[in-house]
């Protein structure tokens, strides 16, 4: 009994006034409770000694307390006063006499519970945690109540997962409803990797706290990473009761966004479900919106998607990066046609935005309006001249309707931006070989193409034509030949590589390759041309 009057003495000082006085009427109570409680006679010097260094601890002169706390145990070899002055050492940083002063309590009494609490706590700043998880098991001999059960499981959280589990499983049989338990299952189920437990766990979690965002957020995150869509889908229907509004769309977006970008799910009916959700609640919300119009597309309902697109361009038209998302994600789709539609129906509203007419003019030039697409890259160029794709479009746009002069003038601007562009360096090169025209000048830029795309069989092959005019027949054929070797040869690939056989006088090795140009295009009118050539020899 006196060690745990020990301690109860601690505690009345603690709750007492803070002042640096402890009048005699305190003393006094502290012996009618000493007397109360206990029949044996307790030292008083003892007492007097430890209380004072109480108030010394009080006020925070750790140091000055330890001196009392000695003085004391010279008349009382108390495994309470041990248990404080072990407390002192460690309010210190003195962990190794903290250590050896709560053994002299233990030795004292083994089965004083507040000391084997502090002996735990000592192991676990020290780094022995197998010996705080043994010393915590005796605890558990003598006191296996319920709070400390608890605690012993949220030290073995850290440690060995696993055995926390079970000794939180076996709290929850007595108390079903307990949700800080519920909680704690949960995240180590979910650190231990098991699935179909963290989900039941929060699946309880949200059932008594339905209206937490948190929880039921953190749920509807474990369906998606499950895959499992349907669950998910049906949860809305529950958030939508229990959810704030403010909060509905991070649900929808999240449920949206993983049915979206899952490219192995395209299951209509579930996708449906979910658009089918998408009412009035969101019509200002032009993310979900947008969404649910790509979504749509994935489905294939086009109608649906166009729809949609247009509400989002109807809500969002402070913002230019919405219709240039939207008219990219068309001509992603090969649609130019409509991506044309949304980029001109939106222009104006942003007249300064030099992305408006550059994509303007990729949509013409896929259309093949070359000129409407050369004017629109120049609108775009007036705008910002130091966006280098205007000037590599319409370098390829006045290559191919054979304006050389104009090509090879935004080809050079384009090389002023960006000296090493791969792209640049290469069409150059490969439209000057064609003239026959500057091939050193080809040549140096055509080996910048390749330093920076090695592999790029396009530009291989320009290497290797270049290589060709200018005679050197075999570094030609090396060339030509890994170009093929990459496995991405196009027709014009092939018939070079005809030529350069030809060159070379295998006319039997040309004619296959002018054969196999004729895979790729049938109709080629200058390898029939070659063909015919060879075979009438």
């Amino acid at each position: 009994m006196k060690y745990l009057l020990i301690i109860l003495i601690a505690f009345l000082i603690s709750c007492s006034n803070h002042s640096s006085t402890f009048d005699k009427s305190n003393r006094e109570d502290i012996r009618k409770m000493i007397r109360k409680y206990d029949t044996k006679s307790i030292n008083d010097d003892a007492i007097n000694f430890y209380i004072d260094a109480m108030i010394l601890q009080q006020q925070g002169k750790w140091a000055e307390s330890i001196i009392d706390l000695n003085l004391a145990l010279e008349f009382d070899k108390s495994a309470g006063i041990y248990y404080s002055l072990s407390k002192a050492y460690i309010e210190l940083d003195r962990y190794e006499l903290s250590l050896k002063a709560i053994e002299k309590s233990l030795e004292v009494n083994g089965k004083f519970l507040p000391s084997l609490e502090l002996l735990v706590e000592l192991h676990i700043k020290n780094s022995n945690y197998n010996k705080a998880i043994s010393v915590y098991r005796e605890i558990l001999n003598i006191d296996d109540s319920f709070k400390r059960k608890l605690n012993f499981a949220n030290i073995m959280e850290y440690y060995k997962p696993k055995e926390s589990i079970t000794i939180y499983e076996e709290l929850l049989e007595d108390y079903p409803e307990n949700n800080k338990i519920i909680l704690k299952l949960s995240q180590l189920y979910k650190s231990t990797k098991q699935q179909d437990k963290y989900i039941n766990s929060l699946e309880k979690l949200v059932k008594s706290n339905e209206s937490n965002s948190k929880i039921n957020l953190e749920l509807l995150d474990t369906y998606m990473e499950s895959k499992n869509y349907s669950e998910a889908i049906d949860m809305l229907d529950k958030v939508d009761k229990n959810i704030s509004t403010t909060e509905l769309d991070k649900f929808y977006g999240t449920v949206g966004y993983n049915l979206l970008y899952d490219s192995t799910f395209n299951d209509k009916n579930a996708i449906n479900k979910y658009l089918d959700k998408i009412d009035s609640r969101f019509y200002f919300n032009w993310q979900i919106q947008l969404q649910s119009a790509y979504l749509s597309s994935k489905i294939g309902d086009s109608v649906k998607s166009y729809n949609l697109f247009k509400k989002v361009l109807k809500i969002s038209d402070t913002i230019p990066d919405i219709p240039i998302s939207i008219a990219l994600f068309y001509l992603q789709k090969l649609n130019d046609s409509l991506a044309l539609e949304v980029l001109e129906e939106t222009v104006d509203k942003f007249a300064d935005d030099f992305r408006f007419p550059f994509f303007i003019g990729i949509a013409y030039q896929s259309l093949d309006n070359d000129t409407l697409a050369i004017e629109s890259f120049k609108k775009s160029i007036a705008l910002n001249e130091s966006f280098l794709d205007n000037w590599v479009q319409l370098g390829i746009l006045y290559d191919n309707i054979g304006n050389k002069d104009s090509s090879d003038y935004y080809y050079k601007n384009a090389l002023k931006i960006d000296p090493l562009n791969p792209l640049v360096n290469n069409n150059y090169a490969y439209s000057l070989s064609l003239r026959g025209k500057e091939l050193s000048n080809a040549k140096e830029m055509s080996e910048k193409a390749l330093s920076m795309e090695p592999n790029n069989a396009a530009y291989i092959d320009t290497y290797a034509w270049i290589n060709y005019l200018m005679g050197n027949y075999t570094i030609a054929l090396e060339y030509i030949e890994k170009a093929i070797n990459t496995g991405n040869a196009s027709a014009e690939v092939y018939e070079h590589y005809g030529d350069i056989l030809s060159k070379l006088n295998k006319e039997k090795e040309a004619l296959e390759a002018y054969n196999n140009a004729l895979k790729f295009e049938p109709e080629r009118k200058t390898v029939i041309e070659r063909i015919n050539k060879l075979e009438s020899k």
